[in-house]
């Protein structure tokens, strides 16, 4: 009687692929392997496009940023004007009308309004924000404001290194000759110290063309200090001779500060 052949189901794992030789192994190894890279591959092909992508929303949301401070707020951020489009939601919710008592819940004045007026704005030119607000997690509107902050910043600091190069124009053109003259990209030549801007920097009350007055401005004598409360000439008209009892005739008509503000708006969009 002849032993019968023992069954590879005996060992209790189910039987492997039949592979005729080792040829064909190893080709059928190799084979799985390149599905297994191509996958891989696939995988990481996904996963950069998910980044490029976010990466792309990021660069456009902070390139809105540079229209935000622009037209919407130049002092205010996102976020303070969603918190006040959402203070005047909650009154409106609670049928509150206490906005005159500066002591209720919901105390009003000229900044509040100044406030919703930035959220209208920022609703007008950014359409998009407003069903981002009902339906974006809070994380997610915390990062679109951070990148909007960070836009509006950039567009702030390139306006102002342009200005450094402008200005040097616009002060050749009005105040022909300066000297010495005024270098684009070096701030040392300018301020006091030149006799052209410090003209212009000069506290409007104080008699920049009396050498005495100069020389004390210059060496920050106690008496003719330039501070932050003061009006410097070159906000007023060219023509403008100081009234004392009326400072603020010719304010802001100065034809160099009308080149200075259209210039930060001039490529708003």
């Amino acid at each position: 009687m002849s032993t019968p052949a023992t069954s590879s189901t005996n060992s209790g794992h189910s039987p492997a692929v039949p592979v005729s030789n080792t040829n064909d192994r190893v080709q059928d190894t190799v084979s799985r392997e390149k599905r297994r890279i191509r996958e891989l591959e696939e995988e990481l092909e996904q996963l950069c496009s998910t980044k490029e992508a976010r990466r792309s929303n990021t660069a456009s949301t902070v390139n809105k940023g540079h229209t935000f401070r622009r037209v919407v707020s130049l002092f205010h951020s996102p976020t303070d004007l969603v918190r006040e489009y959402d203070r005047w939601a909650s009154i409106a919710d609670d049928g509150l009308d206490d906005e005159d008592d500066p002591n209720g819940p919901f105390p009003h004045s000229p900044i509040h309004d100044q406030l919703y007026r930035g959220f209208q704005e920022f609703i007008k030119f950014f359409p998009w924000i407003q069903p981002k607000l009902t339906r974006c997690e809070l994380g997610e509107l915390e990062i679109i404001f951070k990148d909007l902050r960070k836009g509006g910043d950039g567009a702030q600091g390139d306006e102002a290194s342009t200005l450094k190069r402008e200005v040097v124009t616009w002060l050749s053109e009005l105040y022909s000759p300066i000297n010495p003259p005024i270098s684009p990209s070096i701030k040392s030549d300018r301020g006091l110290e030149n006799g052209v801007t410090g003209c212009l920097l000069c506290p409007i009350e104080y008699d920049w063309n009396d050498t005495e007055v100069r020389k004390n401005v210059c060496e920050r004598h106690p008496q003719f200090l330039v501070t932050e409360d003061s009006w410097p000439r070159f906000l007023y008209d060219t023509e403008y001779r100081f009234d004392p009892d009326n400072i603020e005739m010719g304010l802001f008509k100065s034809t160099l500060l009308l080149k200075v503000i259209p210039s930060g708006f001039v490529n708003a969009y």
